[in-house]
């Protein structure tokens, strides 16, 4: 019997090696895919993700929209909503009516779980440890287990602490080091194994709407996302699960430690009482949120600062392994689904074989890294904004008094910020990238 065309190993079963398993199984059905996952089962972190209208763009084409409005439900009654309100009286400073489409991570997964074709191997408790990509022969994965399996294509969709990234890494910084590269060539190589804390904390929480529609009758979150500001702080808050629940997330701006290394636990249950005495004195819009929070969950916000490849031989990169960055733009997850729809169209193409793997992953790499790269700085200067951290934004610190011309440039300049979720397409891009694919596999044939 006739071998397939390529056999794809994806290390990673959360949201993004899913979403590029189902990619696969549309535009490139003739490719063998197995799916590592570290743990027991196919599981996510956090709560809450949002989706632009690009993103959903990509849900229609991987024929997920029926099956995500199901878990939607009604759509918001308006967009995001902006309030200062680290005050007695908050301000209201704007709306963003972009929709966004919000979703509980949990139940999108179960979506792409019940969509992976039976044919794809599915292989749990599968830590890797590293990898082994030589001259000739397979790529080979080797496991904590002490298993090893091999494949044509390893994609490493196993998040922002990669095992993946670190081995790529690692070997590029020991070919500089055997090609007598400068040290500093090599220790920058290295240096991109790890990734970095932003100074950002997130306390995030689940807060049924019943009991939020008991202490604040009507409240915005109840209907759509609503983001309450301060100086070094936010809130946002939205609906999930058809509106049982809202999902929220507390961010504290610490940005004397942005770049450095986060010490402790990156996740873990603090007591209510620290969350509670860094929102004193707010309106009681926001502070009832807090107030609700009863056991929130803190998490360290860290990313992986801009790396300069995405692939190296026959191992690519997709989602938070490549590009994890902070949720100021709620776009982690909708990156990861854009680079799965790249890296899919491309290796659908028939010409691509185990010879000529190396020109759809050069043409990934050009396509996605730049755009990846600028949603994880706009996102970064969302963060900013939100935390009137911009320079434009003029406060007094003692009785928190700012004027309203300073938030209304704030809000434009949030605006502006967000025009690419609905003024650009992801099909753009793909598009983009088929054609240069055409021109390399013409030249590589001359």
């Amino acid at each position: 019997m006739e071998s397939s065309r390529l056999r794809v190993a994806i290390v990673g079963g959360g949201i993004g090696g899913l979403t590029m398993a189902l990619a696969i199984s549309r535009c490139a059905p003739d490719i063998d895919v197995d799916i590592y996952e570290s743990a027991s089962s196919f599981g996510e972190i956090g709560a809450g993700i949002g989706m632009w209208p690009r993103v959903w763009e990509t849900m229609q084409f991987l024929g997920l929209e029926e099956d995500l409005k199901r878990i939607i439900g009604t759509p918001h009654a308006s967009g995001i909503q902006y309030r200062k309100s680290d005050q007695s009286e908050g301000i209201a400073f704007g709306s963003n009516m972009i929709h966004l489409q919000t979703i509980h991570r949990a139940e999108f997964l179960e979506i792409l779980v019940d969509r992976i074709p039976s044919s794809y191997g599915t292989h749990f408790s599968k830590r890797l440890t590293s990898y082994v990509d030589g001259d000739v022969g397979p790529v080979t994965m080797f496991f904590k287990d002490g298993s090893s399996a091999t494949c044509d294509l390893l994609i490493g969709a196993d998040g922002i602490k990669s095992q993946v990234r670190e081995t790529m890494y690692i070997s590029m910084a020991e070919i500089a080091k055997k090609n007598r590269d400068p040290p500093e060539n090599v220790d920058r190589f290295r240096d991109h194994t790890k990734c970095v804390w932003t100074g950002q904390l997130i306390y995030r929480y689940l807060i049924p709407s019943e009991d939020l529609e008991r202490v604040y009758p009507g409240h915005p979150c109840l209907k759509a996302p609503a983001q309450f500001h301060g100086k070094n702080k936010f809130i946002i808050g939205y609906p999930i699960s058809r509106g049982k629940f809202i999902n929220v997330a507390a961010i504290i701006f610490k940005p004397e430690y942005a770049g450095s290394t986060f010490h402790g636990s990156w996740s873990t249950h603090v007591p209510h009482r620290e969350l509670i005495d860094q929102f004193v004195d707010w309106e009681p819009q926001a502070r009832c949120i807090i107030n609700l929070m009863k056991r929130p969950s803190r998490w360290a916000v860290n990313c992986v600062p801009s790396l300069p490849a995405y692939h190296f031989r026959r191992v690519a990169l997709l989602g938070d392994s490549a590009h994890a960055m902070t949720p100021h733009q709620g776009s982690g997850a909708g990156q990861a689904a854009e680079d799965a729809l790249v890296m899919s169209s491309l290796l659908g193409r028939p010409e691509i074989t185990r010879q000529t793997l190396h020109l759809a992953l050069q043409v990934y790499d050009e396509i996605r890294r730049p755009v990846s790269q600028r949603v994880q700085q706009t996102s970064d200067e969302a963060g900013l904004l939100y935390s009137f951290n911009n320079v434009d934004y003029q406060y007094n610190p003692d009785n928190h008094v700012t004027s309203m011309d300073s938030l209304k440039r704030i809000h434009g300049r949030i605006l502006d910020l967000f025009k690419w979720t609905w003024t650009t397409s992801a099909f753009e891009d793909r598009d983009r990238a088929m054609k240069i694919l055409t021109d390399r596999l013409k030249s590589s044939r001359v």
